[in-house]
């Protein structure tokens, strides 16, 4: 009985340390800054989706947003007349940004949307699926949908040390176009998102 306390023990220690690197990559400070220099750029979009990690990294990236392109928090703490506000701000266009964290990816019936930008690595393919369903629909116009994946390079969540599961070798053949970024670059980011060098 020892044994198994002590293990039980390692385990819970264990699970407690990789949910605590988790958090802190997935709350990175560059994430909330390249969030903020990008989203002058969400304003000329139908509607971007925020996905994050956690409910204070969904309030600090949709306060960053909201500084040059309107952007508000969804999380589970939001009251259900909050949630449908929202919602209808969303599709009538007087709101561009929804930052969420697990909320959005399932459950909850959510507008067009022309952007996703992934701040957290979804942590199964399932989840993955799920957030990218909710932007890849065809729109009227037939514009394109983007999936943006930020991610800090040499974690877990880069997708070259298998991030996002490592599957995503399996839908890049499916992409229009596919472009990798430096942080250092916003400008490349908002010519991309605003379709400058779609293909």
């Amino acid at each position: 009985l020892g044994d198994r306390d002590h293990e039980t023990e390692v385990a819970a220690q264990f699970m407690s340390a990789f949910s605590a690197r988790r958090k802190i990559t997935t709350e990175a400070t560059a994430k909330e800054t390249l969030a903020a220099s990008i989203a002058p750029a969400f304003s000329s979009l139908s509607g971007v989706l925020v996905f994050t990690e956690t409910k204070d990294s969904a309030y600090k990236l949709a306060f960053g947003i909201n500084k040059s392109s309107s952007a508000r928090p969804l999380t589970s703490d939001s009251k259900a007349a909050e949630r449908n506000a929202t919602m209808v701000d969303f599709t009538r266009g007087r709101l561009t940004t929804i930052c969420a964290p697990r909320l959005l990816d399932e459950g909850i019936d959510v507008p067009e949307a022309e952007l996703a930008v992934v701040i957290a690595a979804s942590q199964t393919r399932r989840q993955m699926v799920q957030r990218m369903g909710r932007v890849i629909r065809l729109k009227k116009d037939r514009r394109h949908a983007r999936i943006l994946i930020v991610y800090v390079r040499g974690t877990p969540e880069d997708p070259s040390s298998g991030g996002h599961e490592g599957f995503l070798d399996q839908i890049r053949e499916h992409a229009a176009t596919r472009c990798d970024f430096a942080e250092s670059d916003p400008g490349a980011i908002m010519a991309w998102i605003r379709g400058v060098n779609a293909v």
